[in-house]
């Protein structure tokens, strides 16, 4: 027999533990989510196919993203040619590479499309704008390919119409919380605080902080009183620099791990939903499959934001994706990602290491989850290339594409390689 609890709402929340008397599979509400609304459900079945069967029937009844159907749709194990470029100008040679791989999925970066994240306008290289993306998608359509979108749905960049210029939007996620204790004049550089900022060490790209619209940089801070931020820099991304009333609250804006050049939204805010309607007024030019990056970055709880983001987003693409992967992923994400998100690229000194390491112990923990691995993402790396450690790239890689992929087909399951048009020339 099979057993599965499942949410009905991503404010329900599943989980599962193990003990000597076996598996407890539990759901919950919580108050800070909501208590009014959040439903679960029992799926049991005489085996695995069986289990998937009511699963589906349940995604159905309930008009939850089709995660059965996804898993059984025969682009679920299919690799995905990735590239960060695409445009009119250079759709046809990328249709020709990814046709001699024997790709099936072509998956578009963001750039290939737009230049800024939150804002979401299309880029100078479709000079008719959606109709220019309509023209390009229906080329890799008419092809025998299907594009895909690589989303970054939980940021806005930094030189995006929600941060730079003027006023800084009042939906970018705080990390924490603070409360000036002292006025702060436009010329000031320490900053005043009531809360004790221990904690708050970032790389210099992500000192960050936001008070009345203002975005500020800081070098360093004390955790002794008075608690303070100095070497404040004032106005960064060109917001004004004006004077700030003791006991406004600001705070540690929540900047992206991966060079500090994007802000997290506030998931408690309209602003995901906003996103959400721009990329599905692209989404609806023919895209046919996703891939949610940036999901880690939501605040807390995260068995909730994490998921719940993502169907913000997924449930105004229309049509509804075939499939679908994320960076992270929660209970209710199951319902849309199919596929378990691929680990990031490692050089060919470590790439045997790497697959074994990684994708090939994820595995058979995803298949118990009736969800497959991404061997990828994998990027090309020339000879003589400099290495993190200060050495070298040697040797061809072709015998390492190989090494992967067999891997990936012993679990029935896809690769991405990120594809770059100059290189593989």
């Amino acid at each position: 027999a099979a057993v599965a609890v499942l949410a009905t709402s991503p404010k329900t929340l599943v989980a599962a533990e193990d003990s000597c008397a076996g598996k407890t599979l539990t759901a919950e509400v919580r108050r800070n989510i909501g208590l009014k609304g959040p439903g679960a459900a029992i799926a049991v079945a005489a085996g695995g196919e069986a289990l998937m069967d009511c699963v589906d029937a349940l995604e159905r009844d309930f008009g939850l993203p089709r995660g059965v159907e996804n898993r059984r749709n025969p682009l679920n194990n299919a690799s995905a040619y990735w590239t960060p470029d695409l445009c009119p100008a250079n759709v046809d040679a990328h249709i020709t590479l990814a046709k001699r791989g024997g790709f099936r999925l072509i998956l578009c970066y963001f750039k290939c499309f737009f230049d800024r994240l939150g804002d979401y306008a299309i880029k100078d290289d479709y000079p008719n704008g959606l109709a220019d993306v309509k023209a390009v998608l229906d080329k890799i359509r008419a092809a025998g390919l299907v594009p895909g979108l690589h989303l970054l749905h939980t940021y806005v960049s930094t030189n995006s119409s929600y941060v730079a210029g003027g006023t800084a939007d009042r939906r970018i996620g705080l990390a924490r919380h603070f409360t000036l204790a002292r006025p702060l004049e436009p010329e000031d550089k320490e900053l005043f605080v009531d809360e004790n900022p221990v904690g708050s060490e970032r790389h210099p790209d992500s000192r960050r902080l936001l008070f009345g619209g203002e975005l500020m940089t800081y070098e360093s801070f004390t955790t002794e009183p008075p608690y303070r931020f100095k070497g404040i820099g004032r106005g960064f991304a060109e917001t004004r620099k004006i004077a700030h009333p003791a006991g406004q609250i600001g705070g540690q804006p929540c900047v992206s791990e991966y060079v500090g050049r994007d802000f997290y939204l506030s998931q408690d805010s309209d602003l995901q939903d906003i996103v959400a309607d721009r990329i599905a007024a692209v989404w609806l030019q023919g895209m046919g499959f996703v891939y949610f990056d940036g999901s880690e970055g939501v605040q807390s709880p995260f068995e909730y934001h994490v998921p719940n983001a993502q169907y913000r987003v997924w449930k105004k693409l229309s049509p509804s994706p075939l499939l679908g992967e994320g960076a992270a992923k929660a209970h209710f994400s199951w319902h849309m990602l199919s596929g378990a998100n691929a680990f990031d690229t490692f050089p060919p000194e470590s790439f045997r290491h790497a697959i074994d390491t990684y994708p090939a112990r994820e595995a058979p923990l995803m298949k118990r989850n009736f969800t497959r691995v991404n061997f990828g993402w994998w990027n090309i790396w020339l000879p003589g290339w400099d290495l993190p450690d200060g050495g070298k790239t040697k040797g061809s890689q072709a015998d390492l594409w190989e090494y992967g992929t067999s891997h990936a087909a012993g679990w029935n399951a896809p690769v991405t390689v990120q594809m770059n048009l100059d290189l593989m020339a």
